[in-house]
């Protein structure tokens, strides 16, 4: 007869923690060896924004590191900006009207003053 196998009381994934501070600061080590013969799972590891040392006979000689997108990628992604869909021209580039003159900014601004009392 085998075993029954035990039922943990905790639910499906209680027991994993999240990695700390420090654990996440840990840069892995590869040898040249498993970074030739399992390629794709190392890729997936810096993919997924970990740091790989690699190293040839216990000597660090290389880091692979995920690339960091630019602030313009992160904004695209996000979907804040759109890329332009046509070349822009200088030459008949027409600038809009100035801006209100002071005298209405500051007729404006007192309104607003005289508003909140």
């Amino acid at each position: 007869m085998a075993a029954a196998k035990k039922k943990s009381p905790l639910p499906k994934g209680a027991g994993k923690k999240s990695p700390s501070v420090i654990e996440s600061a840990i840069t892995h080590h590869i040898g040249i060896r498993e970074l030739r013969q399992d390629a794709s799972k190392v890729m997936a590891i810096v993919e997924s924004g970990q740091t790989l040392v690699v190293t040839r006979h216990g000597r660090a000689i290389a880091t692979i590191n995920p690339i960091v997108k630019d602030k313009f990628q992160h904004l695209l992604e996000l979907g804040m900006i759109t890329p332009a869909t046509e070349k822009f021209d200088f030459r008949n580039w027409k600038p809009k009207s100035p801006p209100a003159s002071a005298e209405l900014l500051a007729a404006a601004l007192r309104e607003i003053r005289e508003s909140r009392f």
